[in-house]
């Protein structure tokens, strides 16, 4: 089956490059699906666009300076969902890349592969809502802890796989920079058994690090949920303080699948 590879950005000009995990020095400029922000769904927060230079990838500068400031609101998160699910996949991969303008009081940001939403009116499998398959960047204020590349595995409403939803982890080489572009990666894979091999990249557009954390999970952990209608790609951030609103600016979204 060939892969089909999609890439949204949108109309106003949210501009998309993907950045290949293996060689992260190295990227391939897509073309993609025009989409605009009706195509995402944005669940306790708020997002806008607005002009602010970044780069779009290793590969140079986004010359139309537009970005994604998304904004934690209710349940101190935000969460931007596909509003279509894509089922019954070999591979599923989001990137992006973001940037914090303060990390007083934010707590993580992630890029889930995977990601089982609520579903609008009754929903017949309600205990599967927030189901979550990716990565995560974590940042912890009190420097008690150091900042990690995690790999997050929670199956929403069933049993956690070795008792946990946070497996695989990395630290972040002198902790995540304010004002610092990131790229970060999911990509989930279904293994010849049936299990899922997660693998997430963390990259320095500086180019100052490169890091990986992967794990495989057996098919009698992949939750039923995983190959259903309604799974989709997410992104989620996450603050530490009540009724606060913490900004994160993303840009260079993709998505692709197979």
């Amino acid at each position: 089956m060939r892969a089909i590879r999609i890439v949204f950005f949108t109309l106003i000009a949210l501009f998309v490059a993907s950045c290949g995990s293996e060689n992260h020095e190295s990227c391939e400029i897509q073309n993609g699906i025009e989409a605009n922000l009706d195509d995402w769904g944005v669940r306790f927060g708020s997002v806008a666009l607005i002009n602010f230079p970044s780069p779009s990838s290793d590969c140079g500068a986004n010359s139309d300076n537009i970005v994604l400031r998304i904004t934690t609101g209710r349940a101190n998160a935000i969460i931007l969902d596909w509003k279509n699910g894509i089922p019954n996949l070999k591979e599923r991969r989001v990137s992006y890349n973001f940037m914090i303008p303060s990390v007083q009081d934010w707590s993580h940001i992630a890029a889930f592969g995977a990601y089982r939403p609520p579903l609008e009116g009754s929903d017949p499998n309600s205990s599967y809502a927030f189901g979550r398959l990716g990565v995560d960047v974590s940042h912890d204020p009190t420097g008690i802890d150091p900042d990690k590349l995690i790999i997050q595995y929670d199956n929403a409403g069933l049993p956690l796989y070795l008792g946990t939803n946070l497996h695989d982890w990395e630290e972040v080489p002198g902790g995540l920079l304010e004002n610092h572009w990131y790229r970060l990666e999911n990509v989930i894979t279904k293994t010849e058994d049936g299990g899922l091999q997660i693998t997430g990249t963390l990259t320095d557009l500086d180019g100052t690090f490169f890091i990986l954390v992967e794990q495989e999970f057996p098919s009698s952990s992949v939750p039923p949920w995983y190959d259903g209608p309604d799974t989709r790609p997410a992104i989620g951030i996450l603050d530490l303080i009540d009724e606060q609103n913490i900004d994160t600016y993303i840009d260079a979204v993709s998505i692709s699948t197979k």
